[in-house]
């Protein structure tokens, strides 16, 4: 016989992550698949268990593990993935839960892998995914300050030398898309960050945010400026 390795149980975690959003059950299954195996030399398992659990929106166990992964000398140190299998896991907490305290977790969380970068403790900094996953954390809170909150943390990225992609303004535009109605400067907000995505080559979701929010707004021509758009879009091949 065959004793199974880290790599064939990293295998089966991954593939149990991969089905846990719509089986509540296999995110507990996975962890107690990985508290049974030997040392681990890597993180690859741990990030599948994290992953499974982001699968389910459960933001507090995905982090528990994370926090075990950094506490506990005889468990690997977690990487970028990790991390950004955690943040997710905030960004997609369930429906009636507190949106807004998961945002400032996830916040609080990618705040904390940084001093742990630059403290030597971790390998890697946060990358776009990290910050990507904060954003729509931020973006679920659909209230005005959720979306300033996101803009604020995409106007950071570039301080920790990270260029936002069209991933990142996509999230950000849609945020500030449902409040255009009740606060002009939400739409001149939404303009500025178009004038970004479009050097980036905006995509069917970017014009359908900024569509939204020109639709919300109480422009006296808003007909005229969403008829715009499609036609913007339309010259762009975008249907």
């Amino acid at each position: 016989d065959v004793d199974p390795n880290v790599f064939s149980y990293s295998i089966v975690l991954e593939a149990m992550s991969q089905q846990s959003k719509n089986n509540p059950e296999l995110p507990d299954r996975a962890r107690a698949i990985l508290d049974a195996m030997p040392p681990v030399p890597n993180a690859r398992p741990f990030t599948a268990v994290i992953r499974a659990y982001a699968e389910q929106g459960r933001g507090q166990d995905a982090e528990s593990l994370l926090e075990d992964m950094i506490s506990t000398p005889t468990f690997p140190q977690p990487d970028v993935y990790s991390f950004a299998a955690a943040l997710l896991a905030w960004s997609r907490v369930k429906k009636g839960e507190d949106f807004t305290s998961a945002a400032k977790r996830s916040e609080d969380l990618i705040a904390r892998m940084n001093k742990l970068y630059y403290s030597g403790k971790i390998r890697d900094p946060p990358n776009s995914i990290c910050f990507s996953n904060v954003l729509k954390a931020w973006s679920r809170v659909h209230n005005v300050q959720g979306a300033k909150r996101a803009d604020a943390i995409l106007e950071a990225m570039e301080s920790h030398g990270i260029r936002p992609n069209l991933f990142c303004y996509n999230i950000v535009i849609n945020a500030w898309s449902n409040h255009t109605l009740q606060d002009i400067r939400a739409l001149e907000r939404v303009e500025a960050l178009m004038e970004c995505a479009r050097r980036l080559g905006p995509d069917e979701y970017t014009y359908r945010a900024f569509f939204k929010a020109v639709c919300n707004s109480s422009l006296d021509n808003r007909d005229e400026v969403a008829i715009g758009i499609v036609r913007e879009m339309q010259e762009r091949g975008i249907r």
